[in-house]
């Protein structure tokens, strides 16, 4: 799934996992092999957002990925406009 993620150009990845909430092992796992294997990608685990059920897990997630680029590229010119003072 790795290979497909980077072959597709996708950097912003969410990891849900059923039951992770009580053992965030495999969701922990497969950000790592992403991490390894795609370049640049960014990951968010459900379990990192609460506990609370699956599908409110993975909305948050998902959101959070979602947001990402746009944040950056709002960090950055911010950054660019600030005045410098000496």
């Amino acid at each position: 799934m790795a290979a497909k993620i980077d072959a597709s150009g996708v950097r912003n990845v969410v990891v849900s996992g059923v039951y992770s909430i009580a053992n965030p092992a495999q969701e922990e796992l497969a950000a790592g092999v992403i991490s390894r294997r795609v370049p640049g990608a960014s990951v968010s685990l459900s379990h990192a957002f609460g506990n609370m059920g699956l599908l409110e897990r993975e909305s948050i997630a998902i959101l959070n990925e979602s947001l990402k680029p746009m944040s950056l590229v709002r960090i950055s010119c911010d950054f660019i406009s600030m005045p410098v003072v000496i």
